[in-house]
C-alpha cells in the first residue's frame, strides 16, 4: 500500500470527510480539536499530522431527511491536507483513527479521496 500512496500527487492526498452532525460548527470544531489534540490556527485546525478546514456543505435540511445515506446532503465537510513529514501509511492511519472516534462520539461520517480504494471495504467503515 505505500508504494501506491506514496506515488500520488499532493492533490490526491487531500482528504474530504463529509459528516452528519446535527450540532453547530463551533462544537463541531472542538470536538474535533479534543480528538486530534490540535490547535486553531488563522481559522483552520493544526495539529501533528494534519490541517482541517471545517466547512459547511451545501446542506439542504429537506433534502437530508428525504435521503439521509446520501452523504452530498450532509451538513459538514471537512478538508483534510497531511502533513508534509508524515508518511502516507501514517496519514492514512490517522484519517481511519479520526472516522472512528468521530463514529463513536455518534457524528455519521464517510471518506472521500482519491486513495480510499486501496483501503479495506474500499474506505467506506459506516
Amino acid at each position: 500500500m505505500d508504494h501506491i500512496l506514496s506515488s500520488l500527487s499532493d492533490l490526491d492526498k487531500r482528504t474530504n470527510v463529509y459528516l452528519d452532525a446535527k450540532i453547530s460548527k463551533h462544537n463541531l470544531q472542538e470536538i474535533i480539536l479534543t480528538l486530534t489534540k490540535g490547535q486553531i490556527l488563522s481559522y483552520r485546525l493544526k495539529n501533528s499530522w494534519s490541517v482541517i478546514d471545517i466547512d459547511e456543505n451545501s446542506y439542504d435540511p429537506d433534502l437530508a431527511v428525504e435521503n439521509p445515506d446520501n452523504f452530498l446532503n450532509w451538513r459538514y465537510l471537512l478538508d483534510i491536507e497531511p502533513s508534509e513529514d508524515l508518511t502516507m501509511r501514517d496519514y492514512v492511519a490517522k484519517v481511519k483513527e479520526l472516522f472512528f472516534k468521530l463514529r463513536d462520539k455518534g457524528i455519521r461520517s464517510i471518506i472521500v479521496a482519491e486513495w480510499t480504494h486501496h483501503l479495506e471495504n474500499n474506505g467506506e467503515f459506516i
